[in-house]
């Protein structure tokens, strides 16, 4: 079991993987005394990869600022074992096995900075993980999940109002292309033979490239067309949350390009599916947006009325 730690407000919060980090922690401190740098940084890169898995098992109950403070803990610890890690693969970099633990060290530096909103350096890190994997044999999941990394996170500095610039989406739309491109020659042996992997993934590329359209000049066609696929998708894999959440998208994306009665109708679809498949908790927001668009078209009708 993981270590606990209470509060005395009473609330207890559990690492699950505390015990793993502690046994890791030490071994790579034995293997550094003995002067095994390569294998301490494997094992450095394994507490990385520990300690960003351990992020996603944050107790969602906990205060606001406890998650806050845990999740900027665990990245920190992170980025300062991925550097360690990649200090010592530097000394072996000709090495093609080498060259692979670097990509993963520096995706890794990739996910950290972007989770911590430092951009620049997620989009520096995850450029210099695409330059290190090797062309001869290229781990396509691996350039997958970086090539989307990148696209994420200029999609997220374009969204930030203190960080924007005017070409950021349009350098998300380009990683998100070069993620479906490489989506595109991906078979089951790319993904440990997974079945449900790979269609999913294609869902996820579809729907974010419809998004990030939707937020650009002269291809709102495009936005149509991915978003109504990553709708087809995840109807054919019975993802009901994430049909839902692509009906509100291309909702979102006709209500921009002034189509009321296109609106209407995603807002129907996802009424259905909130009803049908247990997201109560979603319906007083889909009929809040429902009224708002009445009221909208309301208002112009008065007011075109009144003009005349």
């Amino acid at each position: 079991m993981g270590k606990k730690v209470t509060y005395a407000i009473g609330l207890i919060r559990q690492s699950p993987f505390a015990q793993e980090l502690k046994e890791q922690k030490s071994r790579y401190e034995t293997e550094i005394e003995l002067g095994n740098e390569k294998r301490a940084a494997m094992i450095a890169l394994e507490i990385s990869d520990l300690l960003i898995a351990q992020v996603d098992e944050i107790d969602p109950e906990l205060p606001l600022h406890v998650q806050e403070q845990d999740t900027k803990q665990y990245l920190l610890k992170a980025v300062y074992y991925c550097k360690k890690a990649i200090k010592m693969f530097q000394k072996d970099k000709e090495n093609r096995d080498t060259q692979h633990d670097l990509v993963s060290a520096y995706y890794n530096l990739c996910q950290c900075h972007l989770s911590l909103e430092d951009f620049q350096s997620a989009i520096r890190y995850g450029s210099i993980a695409v330059s290190y994997m090797p062309k001869e044999e290229q781990n396509k999941h691996k350039l997958q999940m970086i090539y989307k990394a990148i696209a994420d996170t200029y999609f997220m500095k374009a969204i930030d109002p203190d960080e924007s610039r005017h070409d950021d989406f349009l350098h998300a739309f380009n990683y998100y292309m070069k993620e479906r491109s490489i989506l595109e020659t991906m078979t089951l042996d790319d993904v440990d033979r997974d079945p449900t992997v790979l269609p999913q993934l294609i869902r996820s590329s579809k729907f974010n490239l419809g998004v990030v359209c939707s937020k650009l000049p002269h291809k709102s066609e495009l936005a149509e067309g991915f978003l109504k696929a990553a709708v087809e998708d995840a109807q054919a894999l019975k993802d009901y949350a994430n049909e839902k959440k692509t009906w509100w998208e291309l909702g979102n994306h006709y209500r921009r390009m002034h189509q009321d009665h296109l609106v209407k109708g995603c807002q129907v679809r996802e009424m259905n599916i909130i009803r049908q498949h247990g997201f109560a908790e979603d319906e007083p927001l889909c009929l809040e947006e429902r009224n708002f668009v009445k009221d909208i078209k309301k208002y112009l009708t008065w007011n075109i009325k009144n003009t005349m």
